[in-house]
């Protein structure tokens, strides 16, 4: 990625593989922690299934980084729905293979009576995250409200943030969602002054202003 041009997804077929295999990544990175030791202090499946920073960063820097709106909006439902979709699917098969609540017999039978819940799971936060991705996009505009879009996702990290530290301090749990977020307040932060940031000239990304 350029300076001239701070784009990395153009719209292409490869740059959609892309991003479903960004997605399928993040969701087996969440569905990770699902198989971790959990205690009440650290309390790793909260991260996997509650909290949000992760998800907000990662689909924010998908939308930011397209270089049309349009584009934006058809990445950020794409990678969306395959980190649902694995997070979910995984956590089928996790209680399928611990025995824990399931009549089948068959990892086969198991999934072709869950398949129509995982897509029913992964697709609507996939649309909701389509018209999302959308209005977000307008960020990249050198205007107040695209100003504005640009701290969004900033604001919402700072405010899980802070619900988590009181959990951490009242309650002495989720210290690592915590940490997490505090680790994706940093590297948007990181990223936003490096990439995003407009210059006093300029538009929000980039040297050359596009149209949607």
């Amino acid at each position: 990625m350029s300076k001239e041009n701070n784009t990395f997804f153009q719209g292409r077929i490869k740059d959609y593989i892309l991003v479903a295999l960004l997605g399928i990544a993040a969701g087996g990175l969440v569905a990770l922690f699902l198989w971790l030791p959990d205690n009440q202090l650290w309390d790793f499946s909260y991260f996997a299934s509650d909290t949000y920073g992760f998800w907000m960063l990662t689909t924010a820097l998908v939308v930011l980084f397209s270089v049309r709106r349009y584009i934006a909006a058809i990445n950020a439902g794409l990678y969306v729905f395959f980190l649902f979709l694995i997070t979910t699917a995984f956590q089928s098969l996790r209680l399928f293979y611990t025995g824990s609540h399931t009549p089948f017999a068959t990892v086969e039978e198991m999934a072709a009576a869950s398949i129509g819940g995982w897509l029913w799971y992964s697709v609507f936060p996939a649309v909701v995250c389509v018209v999302l991705g959308f209005i977000l996009w307008g960020a990249r505009k050198n205007t107040t409200f695209g100003k504005l879009l640009l701290f969004a996702p900033l604001a919402f990290l700072m405010i899980e943030t802070f619900y988590l530290l009181y959990c951490v301090f009242a309650y002495r749990t989720k210290l690592f969602s915590a940490l997490t977020d505090i680790a994706c307040i940093g590297a948007y932060y990181f990223i936003f002054k490096k990439f995003l940031l407009k210059s006093t000239a300029g538009p929000v990304i980039g040297v050359i202003e596009r149209k949607d």
